[in-house]
């Protein structure tokens, strides 16, 4: 005997819920845009059809779209950058392409303090003259000024500390 609550006019006969998704031409071009966009896959199944589907329906149903909507923006960035940096009128462009499809970098230049023929003591004594040499033009330069009158000697000098006393790295 047949059961009472079905009827053979129900077009999904023996089903409940929803109906089987079925995708659209419009649907089909939406899901590709959105792709394009890099709109994540959880909210282009919310906007597709009237009520939303499951992001697990719209990798069955528009596998092609998904795929292909990123390499398609994909295209399109890199040809824009390739003719503005072709086009000499954007340098930054140019240096950026430069930089990451040739591989080319800035490197900077090595810091020496020490020249490769020099040990470090030699430097230190090279310095140490020379701030010496520094350090004794201007008291000389104070001092005439002192006696030429130019500037008014009222603190007690500073005491000297003789070359001899410092000290050399160890």
């Amino acid at each position: 005997m047949s059961d009472p609550r079905k009827t053979e006019s129900t077009p999904n006969s023996g089903r409940t819920g929803r109906p089987r998704f079925k995708p659209s031409e419009t649907d089909r071009k939406s899901v590709h845009t959105m792709s394009a966009f890099g709109v994540p896959e959880e909210q282009i199944a919310l906007a597709v059809g009237r009520r939303g589907i499951s992001p697990k329906t719209l990798r069955k149903h528009f596998r092609s779209e998904l795929s292909n909507g990123l390499a398609v923006a994909n295209a399109k960035i890199a040809q824009t950058l390739f003719q503005m940096a072709t086009s000499g009128q954007h340098p930054g462009v140019t240096i950026f392409c430069a930089k990451v499809r040739l591989r080319m970098h800035e490197r900077p230049a090595p810091v020496q303090s020490v020249p490769q023929n020099q040990s470090t003591e030699e430097n230190y004594d090279e310095d140490l003259h020379a701030l010496t040499d520094a350090l004794a033009r201007l008291a000389s330069a104070g001092e005439a000024a002192r006696v030429s009158g130019e500037i008014e000697q009222t603190a007690a000098p500073h005491p000297t500390l003789p070359v001899e006393e410092l000290e050399s790295p160890s």
